[in-house]
């Protein structure tokens, strides 16, 4: 073939996967004897084989080859995903918890399925060296972090380092694109209502966690920066960073009594079913305004609840479209934050 046409190597090595002179699960020649055999530049090659991988025939494993996908796991127009999520951190610890992770996972479900993919989910991390074992077999294309620990920081890094897509949640690592619910802008919303109704009085209970959680931190100072910009005469007292673990009804009877003229109080899902009951009793006019979707929220007939709608559905489906992106070379580095909506019920 002397051309410098990529769409004739496009056609002539789609002709041989289909005959199967190339067979499935075995490695093509390299660029290098494609470039050789051919009389073609480099650019060449490499725009006719992302043709072939964006088809869905071919499949490239960093460092070691590009191999042909079994036929029946063709499809058009999109990269064939072997998703894997991995979700090491809070399962099954906290009630409210496991909402919130089902919920990511049906996100990463939903945008695999909708794209032909498929989806494996482990709840603990296997080794490095077992993790690119699979993705050198094919038999992943890439990893989901789910918040993980920082144990599995070096892991993460050394698979990146073999060039495994990955991508984390809530979790900003170098190198990694990553995910975030977008707090700064509902936590915004949130005190504008709040001002405009004229309630300046507002508290914010939050997680403490012995872990690098910087996100909490970020949203925490976020918060106070702006109370205090709405209310220069805000207290000092006007942020709770609480140990969830350690969170009972006593802890929110002497928060509530610190602030006897409270007018608003904004908190994490978590501390839902303790809060609840001590509101009712004793602030049954206080607005309160809870990350996340919760069957509380619907289930509290005798008071109004407002809540900022925090979709981790919709994050697990950007980090899974992040994912795909990177496994065919259009990565998109850096944070990416995907926004809820605060719901307002009534400001009575």
């Amino acid at each position: 073939m002397h051309t410098s046409y990529f769409g004739e190597l496009e056609k002539e090595l789609r002709k041989q996967i289909l005959s199967g002179e190339l067979p499935e699960g075995k490695p093509i020649p390299t660029e290098m004897e494609l470039m050789s055999r051919y009389k073609l530049g480099r650019t060449t090659v490499r725009k006719a084989l992302q043709k072939l991988v964006d088809s869905g025939m071919l499949h490239k494993v960093h460092g070691i080859g590009t191999f042909v996908i079994p036929k029946e796991d063709w499809h058009q127009e999109t990269v064939h995903l072997k998703v894997l999520l991995i979700v090491p951190g809070f399962l099954g610890r906290i009630e409210n918890e496991d909402l919130f992770d089902r919920s990511l996972i049906a996100g990463v479900a939903d945008y695999s399925y909708l794209h032909h993919s498929s989806l494996e989910i482990h709840r603990q991390e296997p080794s490095a060296k077992k993790l690119f074992s699979w993705y050198r077999n094919l038999k992943i294309s890439g990893i989901i972090w789910e918040r993980p620990w920082e144990k599995y920081f070096p892991t993460i890094a050394e698979l990146h380092k073999l060039g495994v897509p990955q991508v984390t949640v809530n979790r900003e690592l170098d190198g990694i694109p990553s995910v975030f619910f977008d707090y700064e802008r509902v936590l915004e919303s949130v005190v504008n209502v709040f001002s405009a109704t004229g309630r300046r009085k507002i508290i914010f209970c939050d997680m403490q966690l012995n872990t690098r959680e910087n996100i909490f931190n970020e949203r925490q100072k976020f918060f106070s920066d702006l109370m205090r910009r709405v209310n220069p005469d805000c207290p000092e007292n006007i942020v709770y960073r609480i140990d969830r673990a350690k969170f009972s009804s006593a802890v929110a009877d002497r928060i509530i009594s610190e602030h006897p003229d409270l007018e608003g109080v904004v908190c994490s899902v978590t501390f839902l079913p303790v809060l609840l009951p001590v509101f009712r009793e004793r602030l049954p006019g206080v607005p309160l305004v809870s990350f996340g979707e919760n069957d509380l929220l619907n289930r509290d007939t005798d008071r109004i609840m407002n809540f900022i709608s925090d979709s981790r559905e919709n994050v697990g489906r950007k980090a899974t479209e992040l994912l795909e992106k990177l496994c065919r070379g259009k990565a998109e580095h850096g944070r990416h934050l995907v926004s809820g909506e605060f719901l307002v019920r009534r400001m009575g």
